[in-house]
């Protein structure tokens, strides 16, 4: 009988758990039910016709710096214009006290980046790349640290008179490479002039006796592509790169004298101690859309209005959309309310997303001194918060009930809501959001009155 009855008294003690676990998961519209009485709970009113007011702006300053991905390569957007990545990076000694020999002869030297990843117009889902990228590599005369903060807007200096590799290529993102017999993942493979091989082979030896005087010597290397032209619409692809893969390396192969049949190979690192960061270039916007240069004011007068047709988001230190909801504490006018639920819905505008739009946008709070913060709802995680594109009705939502509420217990001033591109240091997504005088942006919310 002890036996029977402990096995009851431990399937009650399991089921009472899960009943105790299952009362404490709040669905997303019943945040505010907990502050309203019981009779009130039923009185659940809808709107959506409260004001918002939204434009576009070019985006901050974007740190890039030790991320996973890089980005590299130009393309030519009929809406944003030309966007180009290029990167700047370090290369660091494998090994301390790195010796070549009394007179090394230079094979080939050989930058090798594996492909993590591809955007580009894609007018079918298959399409291949058919537009060569052109990248330059040249060395940075500026020295870099890992420890410090580099923007992808500026751009340090470097010898521009001595070009160290020049390639004009077909980015290839699936077909593997055979080096030396062995197979490797796709991936760039950019090879040096002799000039910069016949750099290292001849250096003193004072700078390979490690990475402190390595990278006083070598202070770095800009991999920079050159812009396609505005006319080559839809063309051009944005590449995406590990840097952080153990298979991204700066090859130099050489023989140790002019005799010798045998070749050495020693490998430069780019690591995770190498400095690194992603520079991004939109040509100032110059070759956008006239609509969405109308919006921004570039080389014309600034028309905020046209926000009420179309917003433009777009990644790589882009644009930014700046939204205000102007009539919304008239919710609290002459009442209290408990906000149950409050959603922001942002449609698509682009007909053929040939451009795909960005996998998730963000919403940040925008505070009196310029700065920006996130929002409450964010805490309680990705899945609550939402934000991810959803390609059967191609929208995105996000939910603020908490900020929302927040928003109308106080009577501190409301400095609005700045709407970016989730990662946008690591993709190059853009996308075109309908406006909030053409079905697109709006603000839907549930509420109760408090008596």
């Amino acid at each position: 009988m002890r036996t029977h009855f402990n096995y009851f008294k431990k399937v009650l003690l399991l089921l009472l758990s899960i009943a105790s676990f299952v009362s404490c998961q709040k669905e997303p519209d019943s945040l505010g039910l907990d502050l309203q009485p019981a009779g009130d709970k039923l009185n659940v009113i809808y709107t959506d016709t409260c004001s918002v007011n939204a434009y576009t702006l070019i985006d901050d300053s974007l740190r890039t710096d030790n991320y996973n991905v890089n980005l590299l390569g130009s393309i030519v957007d009929p809406i944003f214009g030309v966007s180009t990545a290029s990167i700047f990076t370090q290369i660091r000694l494998a090994n301390n006290n790195v010796t070549f020999s009394a007179a090394p002869v230079l094979d080939s030297l050989v930058l090798s980046i594996p492909y993590s990843g591809l955007y580009q117009y894609a007018s079918s889902f298959q399409e291949l790349v058919t537009t060569p990228q052109h990248i330059k590599i040249f060395e940075v005369t500026d020295l870099m640290s890992k420890d410090s903060a580099y923007y992808a807007d500026k751009m340090l200096a470097y010898d521009g008179y001595k070009v160290l590799a020049d390639m004009t290529f077909t980015p290839n993102i699936n077909d593997s490479v055979t080096v030396g017999g062995t197979k490797y993942p796709a991936m760039l493979r950019i090879k040096f002039n002799s000039y910069f091989g016949n750099k290292l082979l001849t250096a003193s030896s004072a700078n390979f006796i490690d990475n402190d005087h390595f990278t006083q010597f070598i202070k770095g290397l800009l991999i920079r592509t050159e812009p396609l032209n505005p006319s080559m619409v839809n063309k051009g692809s944005m590449m995406y790169l590990n840097l952080y893969s153990n298979l991204t390396n700066l090859n130099l192969y050489y023989k140790a004298t002019s005799t010798d049949t045998t070749e050495t190979l020693y490998s430069f690192l780019i690591d995770n101690y190498a400095a690194r960061y992603n520079y991004f270039g939109h040509n100032g916007y110059k070759d956008a859309s006239y609509s969405m240069k109308s919006q921004m004011g570039i080389g014309m007068p600034k028309d905020t209005t046209l926000g009420k047709q179309t917003v433009y988001l777009q990644s790589m230190g882009g644009t930014k959309v700046k939204m205000i909801l102007p009539t919304v504490r008239n919710l609290v006018k002459n009442q209290k309310v408990a906000i149950n639920e409050a959603v922001l819905v942002f449609k698509d505008a682009d007909n053929n997303d040939f451009f795909s739009p960005p996998a998730t946008i963000t919403l940040l709070k925008k505070l009196a001194n310029g700065s920006t913060s996130i929002l409450p709802d964010l805490i309680e995680g990705s899945t609550f918060f939402d934000g991810a594109y959803n390609p059967y009705t191609r929208e995105y939502k996000i939910r603020i009930t908490r900020y929302l509420q927040q928003l109308l217990n106080s009577t501190d001033p409301d400095y609005g809501l700045i709407i970016l591109v989730d990662n946008r240091r690591t993709t190059a997504n853009r996308v075109m959001l309908k406006g909030t005088n053409s079905g697109g942006i709006k603000l839907e919310i549930k509420y109760n009155k408090i008596k």
